[in-house]
């Protein structure tokens, strides 16, 4: 069976189910007689022709033993007497699945007009013809070609950068200016060549002076000797020798009493 079948198959089959006189909890009645007849022939002898029982259960078997000529007989009769008998329109489902293997496209076509199904959607064409890249340049989406569009004259800035390239755009060469504003973005000093970025920052006419920005107070002892070596003037300093002289305290996890060595005096 096709999935398409087992799916209308499932709908059918839980339509069936929900149709079940037991299903408000009542006793079963003619449905367990029927169901566990051994002769079933018999069973429908029990029935009172031209009740909704007797069409129903009398289709029901029809299907059960092939023989679906007879079921379409019966839809006829049962539909002109009982029309609104909601478990007519379970036997016809079954019916329509049944009869698929002897002729697929007619219960096809019952299918459709019987679940209203459109099939008439068609792709839509744009007007003329449409030539577009199959493939990106490569040389638009180079790194140097990103850094040109960021960096501009009127920007002087590194504001279009994301903090995950800081690692890389310090060793870049950049003007005053945005060296400046890098400086000011930097939040730790585990980048290269920092004390050398700090000391042409100090050179430029415009620099306020060491501390002026997070990262100057964030070097390490190693970093502040090699900016010191980079300006010695710094030793004149108040903001450069406090900076200094805090980076010299011991770590809160050093006992100085009882751990000279630890010391960095």
């Amino acid at each position: 069976m096709s999935p398409f079948r087992c799916v209308v198959a499932g709908v059918v089959c839980l339509g069936f189910a929900g149709s079940s006189p037991a299903g408000d909890g009542r006793a079963i009645g003619y449905l367990e007689t029927f169901t566990l007849a051994a002769d079933r022939e018999t069973a429908l002898e029990k029935l009172i022709p031209g009740s909704t029982d007797y069409y129903y259960y009398h289709a029901l078997h029809y299907q059960n033993t092939g023989q679906l000529d007879k079921v379409d007989e019966l839809l006829k009769i049962w539909g002109e007497r009982h029309s609104g008998d909601h478990r007519r329109a379970v036997i016809e489902n079954r019916q329509i699945l049944l009869s698929y293997d002897a002729a697929p496209d007619a219960a096809l076509e019952r299918l459709r007009k019987r679940l209203n199904l459109d099939y008439r959607h068609q792709r839509e064409h744009a007007a003329g013809t449409v030539d577009r890249p199959t493939s990106i340049d490569q040389n638009a989406i180079t790194r140097d070609r990103f850094m040109a569009v960021a960096r501009t004259s009127q920007r002087n800035s590194v504001e279009q950068f994301e903090p995950t390239a800081y690692d890389w755009l310090v060793t870049c060469e950049l003007t005053n200016l945005e060296r400046r504003d890098l400086l000011s973005r930097l939040d730790h000093p585990d980048y290269p060549d920092l004390p050398a970025m700090i000391a042409a920052d100090l050179n430029y006419e415009r620099s306020r002076g060491f501390g002026d920005h997070k990262v100057d107070r964030l070097l390490t002892l190693g970093q502040l000797g090699e900016l010191r070596e980079l300006k010695p003037d710094l030793i004149h300093n108040a903001t450069f020798i406090a900076t200094w002289l805090a980076s010299l305290r011991p770590g809160p996890d050093v006992d100085v009493e009882r751990n000279l060595s630890s010391s960095k005096f």
